[in-house]
C-alpha cells in the first residue's frame, strides 16, 4: 500500500477517535445531570433535558434590553440591571444589536434576589469576581463553551442552585468560586480545568463531583473542596475519571 494511502487512512481514522471522544464526553455529562435530576422531576415536571446548556449565539434586540450597559471600542460591558428588568431568568447575551457582550463586570449582579436563573449565550470568556454573589434564589445556571475563566467569589452564595455542569472551555475556578452553595448536588469538572483555588467549593454540604481526570491536578489547590475536610470525606465527595 502506498505511503500516502496509509497517511489518510491514519488521518481519518484520528479524526473518528476524535469526535467519538468529544461525544464520548458529551454523553457521559447528560448522563450524569440525568442521574442526579431523577429526584425532582416528579416535583416540578420537567425532563433532564430541560436544563441541558445550549450556548447557541443569542441576540437581543436593543428596545428588549434588560441590563444597564457600559458601551467600549470592543464591544459591550454589562453593569447590572436597567429598570425594563422585572425579576425571574435572564440570558446574558452575545450581542446587544449589532454589538458583541464581551464582559459581565464584576459585581454586577450582587446580592440581586430577583434573579431565579442565569443562562450565558455563546462569547463571554470569563465570569468575573463576585459578578453573582449571593444571588439567592439562582436555581440554574448554564455556562457555554466559550467560558475559559470563572473568577474567585463569582457564584458565592448561590444557596438555590442544584448541579452545575462546566464545559470542556473551562481551565481555570477562582477561589470560593462556588462557595456557600448549600444545595449544590452535583458538579461535573471536565479534564480541561487546569486550576481550582482554595475553598472553592467550601460548604457545599450535599455536593457529589465527577471530575473527568484521573487524579487530582497538581494546580488544583489541596484544599479546592474546603479548609480541613478529612481525606476519607474526600474520597466520598469526589468520583474521578468519569
Amino acid at each position: 500500500m502506498k505511503k500516502k494511502t496509509v497517511d489518510l487512512i491514519n488521518e481519518k481514522i484520528s479524526e473518528l477517535e476524535k469526535d467519538f471522544s468529544e461525544k464520548l464526553q458529551e454523553l457521559k455529562k447528560e448522563l450524569i445531570l440525568a442521574l442526579d435530576s431523577e429526584d425532582t422531576q416528579g416535583q416540578d415536571g420537567q425532563a433532564a433535558s430541560d436544563n441541558a446548556i445550549d450556548d447557541e449565539e443569542y441576540i437581543m434586540a436593543p428596545e428588549d434590553n434588560i441590563f444597564a450597559c457600559q458601551q467600549i471600542p470592543r464591544g459591550i460591558i454589562i453593569t447590572g440591571f436597567n429598570t425594563l428588568y422585572k425579576g425571574g431568568d435572564i440570558v446574558i447575551p452575545s450581542k446587544i444589536g449589532k454589538t458583541p457582550v464581551i464582559e459581565v463586570q464584576a459585581g454586577a449582579f450582587k446580592e440581586k434576589e430577583s434573579i431565579t436563573g442565569v443562562k450565558i449565550a455563546k462569547g463571554i470568556k470569563i465570569i468575573r469576581e463576585k459578578a453573582f454573589a449571593y444571588c439567592n434564589y439562582i436555581e440554574k445556571i448554564e455556562i457555554p463553551d466559550t467560558v475559559t475563566t470563572i473568577e474567585p467569589f463569582a457564584f458565592t452564595g448561590c444557596n438555590s442552585v442544584k448541579e452545575i455542569s462546566l464545559p470542556s472551555s473551562v481551565t481555570s475556578i477562582g477561589e470560593k468560586a462556588f462557595y456557600h452553595c448549600e444545595s449544590l448536588r452535583s458538579v461535573y469538572i471536565p479534564k480541561s480545568v487546569e486550576a481550582i483555588g482554595k475553598n472553592a467549593f467550601y460548604m457545599c454540604n450535599e455536593l457529589k463531583v465527577y471530575c473527568e481526570a484521573d487524579s487530582k491536578p497538581q494546580a488544583w489547590d489541596n484544599d479546592w473542596l474546603g479548609v480541613g475536610i478529612p481525606t476519607e470525606k474526600k474520597l466520598k465527595k469526589v468520583l474521578w475519571g468519569m
